[in-house]
């Protein structure tokens, strides 16, 4: 039939051609087949349902607000956020401290950008100020308002007391040591809220102490002029921090690190299932697991113990 003739072109092949599809066909097998083998062969080291589901209850954890504390509802725009109200100098807020009080987060803005401004609050009355701050918010701050005696232009104590204030003075007194100070130390010191020293004990537990000024850094909200002021009012006592045996560790332990990534942890514990264990911990920068920028983070958190025979 005609029609046959027609199509029959078309459907013929050159064994030129015939050579092309056959390896085509090969190609395509091969790549839809390569990644069941290579996990045969090469199976990941995936974490289990239950050590990412623990990995998620942890992060959950930390995420969590601090307790203990008297916790009051607010209303509008700021509904559904925890209110803890404490005793504050209005002068010394952060931004996060004004939230952390109940303000919306225009109002927290308003304040921060006053005192960044040049301004300052001479008495109580003066947080009327905010815009749209209302007269119901004001009374449930107002009992908790400490403003010291003298207090100038930008929130500077020019008398140098400050009773019953949250910031004690730092004047004669010993610096705090920052692995051990607790929350309300930390509130001692220039530019330190709640907020802030709740964040930065969280991340201290979290990294196992600090070896270094430069770490405290590290906590969100807390930068280099902000530490700078606090001059020679904190040291750090490096013996105190939290060692993990890199014998011993287990995966989890050290991922949760949070210098080390996942591909860093795997990378040291196939060391140590080929190897058996580390001797020292150049190993580590003699075979290249580790890049020198991570390594020298991680090195002061980790020690060397010997598996029993």
């Amino acid at each position: 039939m005609k029609w046959k003739e027609k199509i029959r072109p078309f459907l013929s092949f050159s064994m030129r051609e015939k050579r092309g599809i056959l390896l085509w066909v090969c190609l395509m097998v091969v790549i839809i087949l390569f990644p069941l083998v290579r996990n045969k062969l090469f199976p990941p080291d995936w974490p289990s349902a239950e050590e990412l589901a623990e990995e998620i209850r942890n992060f959950e954890d930390n995420l969590k607000p601090e307790t203990g504390m008297a916790f009051q509802q607010e209303k509008g725009e700021n509904s559904g956020r925890a209110v803890k109200l404490f005793p504050f100098n209005p002068n010394e807020n952060l931004y996060d401290d004004w939230l952390a009080l109940g303000l919306t987060p225009r109002q927290a803005r308003t304040a921060d950008n006053y005192l960044k401004s040049g301004g300052a609050f001479r008495v109580p009355a003066d947080l009327k100020k905010i815009y749209g701050l209302d007269s119901g918010r004001y009374a449930l701050l107002e009992p908790y308002i400490r403003i010291p005696q003298g207090t100038g232009e930008g929130g500077a104590d020019v008398s140098g007391a400050e009773p019953g204030g949250r910031k004690a003075s730092l004047a004669g007194a010993a610096p705090l040591e920052l692995n051990t100070a607790d929350s309300a130390d930390l509130q001692v010191l220039p530019g330190v809220g709640p907020v802030l020293a709740s964040r930065l004990v969280r991340y201290r537990l979290l990294i196992g102490g600090f070896y270094s000024i430069d770490q405290v850094g590290e906590v969100y909200g807390l930068d280099d002029t902000l530490i700078a002021g606090w001059g020679g009012r904190v040291w750090i006592d490096s013996t105190r921090i939290r060692k993990m045996d890199l014998n011993r560790a287990g995966f989890q332990e050290l991922l949760r690190h949070p210098y080390l990534d996942y591909y860093h942890t795997r990378a040291l514990v196939q060391y140590r299932e080929s190897q058996g264990k580390f001797s020292n911990l150049e190993e580590i920068r003699r075979n290249r697991l580790l890049p020198d920028s991570i390594y020298r983070r991680i090195a002061p958190y980790l020690e060397i113990g010997h598996r029993k025979p």
